[in-house]
């Protein structure tokens, strides 16, 4: 087992980063855990045990940490439609909308896992809604529902504050495998490559128009963005072969069998890698609402920001933990690309918040680049951070044997998992 430190910095109006305020932070600052206890008030420096780095994954105003193949999760930040899934544990009233520090919940167990515990598989935030993939290929959903974004129908109401099943009908011999969150939508991929989708669709972002109004429609112009809404999961048949997804804020991005990269959805910015932008106008010579991105090297895995797209992809002589090399299109005005600056040093991984992103280097340096307004990229001028730009840690963390070995993004914060080295 190794001991984890988890740092976080930039927008933290809702709390989101686990420091027990609210103030934005324009440096690595370490996170803190409330005790197992969750009627004790006393906090423990943000260190956790486990086999493996736990992941960080933030929305809008929440986070999630999780170890994979844990019976248990950790949240913090607004709570207020229930995007935090905390309910279960916490029946009080009186709790508040949101949690300072990082607060322990329990992974959902289906009406057939009473005997066995449900373990996490994967988590991914939306703007106020979550999704958790359990062992069992199960998918769950909490939060914001006002989009049909939980995928459990409309009848449910606007806010779900435990966790709901999403029923996807699939095959005995198919299971989910991994998910995604868009701002107000979700993408799942089953093992078989099927592609499933729910929640808003105005700019096509699931793959398929979904139906529009009527023309003789009584609801008022304001409220137009609310139709095109797919309320619960629905195949979509319009790409095979899918390896890996990611979501943006309209977009939804695929990594596909052919080693193509395959983008359905808003295109403003060029985020379907085509130079005709615009809201659902690019489709090819078969009509097909896909545009497909053919890059020279394997692709290992694809992230998303709002409206723009990072791959990172695996040179021939690289092995599967890397080094890796990345490349990237879509939206710039906030130097979300990283104007390419030489470096000497490979990437092992990259996070992507709505308009920044993070990388760790094989020389366990931190870099950032990107939209600054909360000092998420580390520079406290809060100037956007134009080319990629070390993030320092902490002056003792060299003392105390910490290096980092994993990065996280919200929309606005980002998030540093350090390893004590001499454990």
């Amino acid at each position: 087992m190794t001991l984890y430190k988890i740092f976080s910095l930039g927008s933290n109006s809702g709390c989101q980063l686990a420091v027990n305020h609210d103030d934005d932070l324009y440096a690595p600052t370490p996170t803190f855990f409330q005790k197992d206890d969750t009627n004790d008030e006393e906090l423990h420096d943000g260190e956790i045990e486990a086999n493996g780095p736990p992941v960080v994954i933030g929305g809008g105003n929440h986070t999630f940490v999780y170890v994979e193949g844990s019976t248990t999760y950790y949240a913090c930040g607004s709570n207020s439609c229930g995007e935090l899934g905390l309910t279960i544990d916490e029946p009080k009233s009186d709790q508040p909308s949101h949690r300072q520090v990082w607060t322990k919940g329990t992974v959902p167990n289906g009406e057939d896992s009473c005997e066995i515990r449900e373990k996490v598989v994967q988590m991914a935030a939306g703007w106020n809604h979550s999704l958790m993939l359990t062992s069992s290929g199960s998918v769950y959903s909490c939060g914001d529902n006002s989009f049909g974004q939980c995928g459990i129908g409309n009848h449910a109401g606007k806010c779900m504050k435990e966790w709901a099943k999403v029923a996807l009908g699939l095959d005995g011999d198919d299971k989910v495998k991994a998910i995604a969150c868009g701002m107000r939508h979700a993408v799942v991929i089953t093992e078989k490559g099927r592609l499933f989708g729910w929640g808003a669709n105005r700019h096509g972002q699931l793959g398929f128009q979904s139906k529009p109004p009527s023309p003789t429609s009584a609801r008022p112009k304001r409220m137009a963005p609310r139709y095109w809404i797919e309320w619960l999961p629905k195949s979509i048949t319009t790409i095979n072969g899918v390896l890996g997804i990611s979501c943006g804020r309209h977009h939804t991005a695929c990594v596909l069998e052919t080693d193509k990269i395959a983008v359905a959805g808003d295109n403003k910015y060029g985020q379907m890698g085509r130079l005709e932008t615009g809201y659902n106008k690019c489709q090819n010579a078969n009509n097909s609402p896909w545009n497909e991105v053919q890059l020279e090297q394997k692709i290992h895995y694809i992230v998303s920001g709002w409206d723009h797209i990072i791959a990172l992809f695996r040179p021939p002589n690289a092995g599967e933990l890397g080094p890796f090399s990345l490349t990237a299109w879509g939206r710039s005005d906030h130097g979300q690309l990283g104007n390419p600056i030489p470096h000497n040093s490979s990437i092992l991984e990259v996070a992507c918040g709505s308009n920044h992103a993070l990388v760790l280097d094989e020389k366990k340096h931190v870099l950032s680049w990107g939209w600054n307004e909360h000092g998420n990229c580390g520079d406290s001028s809060l100037n956007d951070v134009l080319e990629p730009r070390r993030v320092d840690l902490p002056s003792d963390c060299e003392q105390q044997k910490l290096a980092p070995v994993k990065v996280g993004c919200g929309y606005g914060n980002s998030y540093i998992i350090c390893a004590l080295l001499d454990n």
